[in-house]
Protein backbone atom coordinates (compact mmCIF):
# COMPACT_ATOMS: atom_id res chain seq x y z
CA UNK A 1 0.00 0.00 0.00
CA UNK A 2 1.32 3.43 -0.91
CA UNK A 3 0.31 6.87 0.23
CA UNK A 4 0.57 10.03 -1.81
CA UNK A 5 1.71 13.31 -0.28
CA UNK A 6 1.37 16.43 -2.39
CA UNK A 7 3.70 19.35 -1.82
CA UNK A 8 4.23 22.07 -4.38
CA UNK A 9 2.31 19.97 -6.96
CA UNK A 10 4.79 17.08 -6.73
CA UNK A 11 3.36 13.71 -5.65
CA UNK A 12 5.66 11.48 -3.62
CA UNK A 13 5.02 7.80 -3.00
CA UNK A 14 5.94 6.52 0.46
CA UNK A 15 5.45 2.92 1.56
CA UNK A 16 3.96 2.16 4.97
CA UNK A 17 7.25 0.57 6.02
CA UNK A 18 9.24 3.68 5.07
CA UNK A 19 6.70 6.02 6.69
CA UNK A 20 6.86 3.93 9.87
CA UNK A 21 10.66 4.23 9.92
CA UNK A 22 10.45 8.01 9.47
CA UNK A 23 7.89 8.67 12.21
CA UNK A 24 9.69 6.39 14.69
CA UNK A 25 12.82 8.53 14.27
CA UNK A 26 10.73 11.40 15.67
CA UNK A 27 9.76 9.42 18.81
CA UNK A 28 6.40 8.14 17.56
CA UNK A 29 5.63 4.57 18.66
CA UNK A 30 3.43 2.09 16.81
CA UNK A 31 0.57 1.44 19.24
CA UNK A 32 -1.56 -0.98 17.22
CA UNK A 33 -2.54 -2.10 13.75
CA UNK A 34 -6.16 -2.72 12.82
CA UNK A 35 -6.48 -3.89 9.25
CA UNK A 36 -4.57 -1.38 7.14
CA UNK A 37 -4.70 1.34 9.83
CA UNK A 38 -1.43 1.86 11.69
CA UNK A 39 -1.98 3.83 14.91
CA UNK A 40 1.02 5.73 16.27
CA UNK A 41 1.32 7.48 19.65
CA UNK A 42 3.77 10.02 20.98
CA UNK A 43 4.46 10.36 24.70
CA UNK A 44 3.16 13.61 26.14
CA UNK A 45 0.84 14.30 23.21
CA UNK A 46 -2.91 14.04 23.72
CA UNK A 47 -5.46 14.60 20.97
Amino acid sequence: MNFFFVRDAIALTVSVKKLSTIVQKYDWVLNRVKGSHHIFDKEGLEL
